[in-house]
């Protein structure tokens, strides 16, 4: 098991020396601890889907820097910029092509972490499938510590939902975290996207 404790200086180097080299590390976000790789990677990703027992027909949730790096893999929508202004640094994950959705994190780790790296990076939540999100770090240990190549150490998490899921398409809230679905539809109205009611 490699562990790096997320204040070492050198925790965010080794992250993205395993990213780079195809690897899948775990590490703590805003939310609950995330699994992650270089979303351009296929065989990495392969890996996670392993990993997790996920369904292929999910894609894996990204984290960008900002909306320029998720503009280079799928057209975003301008009421995209409005929603992440609005509610940033609370966590909304913008679902824009059937291979992507994006989000942008607030966690500061995390941050240094996709400033560097400048692609996007998986972010679907360290678990197996269906399972209940992981805030412990010793649970991350257990479970995933032969199974990945880098786990970032960021102690025990305060528990956070997980971030809202937002079909930007057809604006469907595919899953309700901390932000609730009525503020979602406020936010909507007031840009003309969607009609009163």
């Amino acid at each position: 098991m490699y562990v790096v404790r997320a204040g070492e200086r050198s925790s965010v180097a080794e992250a993205l020396r395993v990213l780079r080299q195809g690897g899948i590390i775990i590490y703590p976000t805003e939310t609950c601890y995330g699994m992650g790789c270089d979303f351009r990677n296929e065989k990495a990703k392969e890996r996670i889907y392993r990993i997790k027992s996920r369904g292929k027909q999910k894609p894996l949730p990204t984290i960008v820097r900002d909306i320029s790096v998720a503009r280079r893999y799928a057209k975003v929508p301008a009421i995209v910029e409005k929603l992440i202004s609005t509610f940033y640094p609370r966590p909304l994950t913008c679902v824009v092509s059937d291979e992507f959705a994006f989000r942008i994190s607030s966690h500061p780790w995390v941050k240094k972490l996709v400033e560097k790296f400048r692609h996007p990076l998986v972010s679907t939540s360290a678990n197996v499938s269906g399972a209940g999100e992981i805030y412990e770090i010793s649970k991350i240990k257990k479970l995933f510590g032969r199974r990945v190549d880098l786990i970032v150490d960021g102690g025990n998490l305060t528990r956070r939902p997980p971030s809202t899921v937002l079909d930007v398409r057809t604006f469907t809230v595919l899953r309700e975290g901390e932000i609730k679905k009525e503020e979602i539809f406020e936010v909507l109205k007031l840009y003309g996207a969607v009609k009163e009611e």
